[in-house]
């Protein structure tokens, strides 16, 4: 039976964190030596690393260096404990990033501990602070489990690296699947209210160049603002503290999906903050599209949520009766309007959708009974699609947590792999 100790992590790596760069200062730092890695760079999903993302480092810079060979986790942020990548060269960077070189212990079998479900329940037990991360004292003091024979940390890592390629390659099988039918979608999606839904109208040029050909009697509206019927705006600049007893509800860009509004972990703020912004209170019916953070979100607003604010990274679209208001959300969902915000946006420093900009977007407009049908149309198909996509995402899901799983079992002993 082979012998597991239970240590704790400082016995086993030297522990240090990485060096910011500073927004204004990242055009000193490219073409050189060493690849220079900010979180971001870390695949969540299968823990590869992107060293071609622009920013590299000298020796003589004074930056902590990852040698080859060594686990970087991301100790602070939404993805501490959960980004965890294998570097195969010298690397530099950010402090968010920790960096465990082992000593005395098979480097890759410590890559799978950090993973393994004992230590990082530890490592989320640990978690503290607004910004929620552990200090680089408190992770040198959580415990692994790991044999105490390198050759048999050898064999697990060997293992696992088949086992978790594997895995990986079905899960990447899955994705490539999903963005396919995602791309689908769009593409029914921009067809249909560009193209309406019978395929033997006559058609003429529509006069704007990524909308195209549309049926011959559509109207081509030349600017939204024409059919609203107040100024598009958005919401709350700052939300301060929640007031959860007696607080109005919230709905920022996170909120804000294709299509649909998530109900739950909506923030509030205090009735004072909200009366600030009564032009953007909710009555039900309008399009929200966000205009700043996760571009692509857009939705008609459920009349359950009556009363609710919106933030100011939400823009709120209120309609004059001209455009149904689910025909202008797949409007906004379409490729049409994505080519229309990405050929003005392209090349400016700000990285969003201005109000000015979604106000003068040209849209095609059918009559209203022809609106109303194109939307039920398009439910109907969207709901299908949307359906296969979360039986792939509750495949990978199975997967991810397959993956786990075997990890788990592995380097603690509780499964031990055959000679």
């Amino acid at each position: 039976m082979n012998k597991y100790d239970i240590i704790k992590l400082k016995y086993i790596a030297d522990i240090f964190n990485g060096n910011s760069i500073p927004d204004d200062q990242k055009d000193n730092y490219t073409e050189k030596a060493i690849p220079y890695i900010p979180t971001k760079e870390l695949n969540i999903s299968d823990g590869s690393i992107n060293y071609e993302n622009g920013l590299s480092v000298n020796d003589d810079d004074g930056f902590k260096i990852a040698p080859p060979n060594s686990v970087l986790m991301c100790i602070e942020g939404g993805n501490a404990g959960k980004k965890i990548g294998f570097t195969d060269r010298r690397v530099a960077f950010v402090n968010k990033l920790c960096c465990l070189k082992g000593m005395g212990v098979h480097s890759k079998f410590l890559y799978y501990g950090v993973q393994s479900k004992d230590f990082t329940d530890q490592f989320f037990l640990h978690l503290t602070g607004v910004i929620s991360g552990v200090t680089v004292s408190t992770l040198k003091n959580l415990y692994i489990t790991m044999p105490n024979k390198e050759e048999l940390q050898e064999r697990i890592a060997n293992f696992l690296d088949t086992r978790r390629h594997e895995i990986d390659s079905l899960i990447s099988n899955q994705e490539t699947q999903i963005e396919k039918l995602k791309a689908y979608k769009q593409s029914l999606i921009t067809e249909t209210v560009t193209k309406g839904l019978n395929p033997n109208v006559q058609m003429k040029d529509s006069g704007v160049e990524w909308i195209g050909e549309t049926p011959h009697y559509w109207k081509i509206q030349r600017k939204l603002s024409y059919s609203v019927t107040e100024g598009i705006s958005y919401g709350i600049v700052k939300l301060y503290e929640p007031d959860y007893e007696r607080g109005v509800k919230v709905i920022r860009c996170s909120d804000v999906l294709e299509g649909m509004i998530l109900p739950d972990n909506i923030r509030t703020v205090t009735q004072e903050v909200s009366n600030e912004y009564s032009r953007t209170l909710l009555s039900g019916g309008e399009v929200l599209v966000n205009v700043r953070g996760s571009l692509g979100g857009c939705a008609v607003v459920p009349y359950s949520m009556k009363g609710y604010n919106i933030a100011r990274e939400v823009a709120k679209i209120s309609l004059d009766g001209t455009i149904f208001n689910k025909y202008l959300m797949y409007y906004l969902l379409s490729s049409s309007f994505v080519d229309y915000r990405t050929r003005y946006l392209s090349g400016s420093v700000y990285v969003g959708l201005n109000i000015e900009l979604l106000s003068s977007c040209p849209i095609p407009i059918p009559p209203m009974q022809e609106q109303v049908a194109i939307c039920a149309y398009l439910d109907r198909k969207c709901e299908n699609i949307n359906k296969l996509i979360s039986i792939k995402q509750s495949k990978i899901e199975k997967l991810n947590q397959y993956k786990k799983s075997l990890i788990y079992e592995y380097v603690t002993g509780k499964r031990e792999v055959a000679l």
